[in-house]
């Protein structure tokens, strides 16, 4: 009795662990810059639109992230490096794929300087 009790506990863990990973997916990516040079350091930050789940990431010293359990659905992505413009995007991710979100970030706008002591006005 008892082994039938821990097989059945048994084939309902299992049953469970893959209705589970039937409802995911995984986005991954490279982060480069305009001349293809990889982005190591990048902030990643995606936003499931439905949930407003929250998750973040750092690309590796070759650009490269991943979330390798995202749940299906329509997410959000931001992904930035200083210095660099904010890549923005957004995706629809199926059940069991694989999104491949790949950034090119380009150089941002220089940030306001204020004027030197030595350009001031006198007064």
């Amino acid at each position: 009795m008892k082994l039938r009790i821990l097989a059945l506990l048994v084939c309902l863990s299992v049953s469970a662990h893959f209705a589970a990973a039937q409802t995911l997916g995984k986005i991954q990516g490279t982060v480069k810059d305009a001349t293809g040079a990889v982005v190591p350091g990048a902030k990643i930050s995606l936003n499931h639109v439905a949930t407003a789940n929250k998750f973040s990431t750092t690309a590796n010293e070759v650009g490269y992230y991943q979330f390798p359990a995202a749940q299906s659905g329509r997410w959000a992505i931001a992904i930035e490096a200083p210095g660099m413009d904010t890549f923005k995007g957004e995706f629809l991710l199926q059940t069991g794929e694989v999104a491949v979100v790949d950034a090119t970030l380009s150089v941002g706008a220089a940030p306001p300087r204020s004027p030197s002591p030595a350009t001031s006005p006198p007064w």
